[in-house]
């Protein structure tokens, strides 16, 4: 985790650790920052995110007494120990963090299984097969797709896919015979 988080309300974050993977708070949700809880002591102890995904943390607003009623979660301020070997004696220390970065942009591997409105896609550095779709498959719309600098020769497909489809026996269209009755239509192949 960052040492130094630098985060302001409204900003887009991303979960970088599985939190409660049944209820949806995965490594990789992403969404928005809506406050900052603090303690008798003014030190942060949680931020109130609300996830950009409604289905995200369900369980977490039913259970959490400060969470009920609201479309937002608390992400609380984790100890992330690390051991440390030294010639004569072990030690740990421990950072203590939110789980959590900014997240404006990602990376295609990151943005797996998610769908968006929008998306500017980047396909200068893009590599392997199957890059591309999973980068274009992430939009809903083709209106919501901005591609920046394009290169077409980063849109391949598996050289065992088209051999694989090349090898499919070919199927012929059939023609359809359309019989009308009263109540139903039968379509039949012949």
């Amino acid at each position: 985790m960052d040492k130094v988080l630098k985060l302001a309300k409204n900003a887009k974050v991303m979960i970088i650790k599985n939190i409660c993977v049944n209820d949806g708070l995965a490594n990789g949700v992403t969404g928005r920052i809506v406050d900052y809880i603090e303690n008798t002591n003014s030190q942060l102890t949680h931020i109130k995110i609300k996830c950009d995904s409604t289905k995200v943390g369900r369980l977490h607003r039913i259970s959490c007494p400060n969470c009920q009623g609201q479309e937002t979660i608390r992400v609380i301020r984790e100890i992330d120990t690390i051991d440390q070997q030294y010639t004569d004696f072990r030690s740990k220390r421990g950072t203590k963090q939110f789980p959590l970065r900014l997240s404006w942009a990602m990376t295609i591997h990151k943005a797996q299984g998610i769908t968006v409105d929008q998306v500017a896609i980047s396909t200068k550095d893009m590599f392997g097969t199957g890059t591309g779709y999973t980068a274009l498959s992430r939009v809903r719309t083709l209106e919501g797709l901005f591609l920046i600098d394009l290169h077409v020769n980063k849109f391949y497909c598996n050289e065992n896919i088209d051999r694989v489809l090349s090898q499919m026996k070919q199927i012929k269209r059939k023609q359809l015979i359309f019989q009308n009755s009263s109540n139903y239509l039968n379509i039949l192949f012949h």
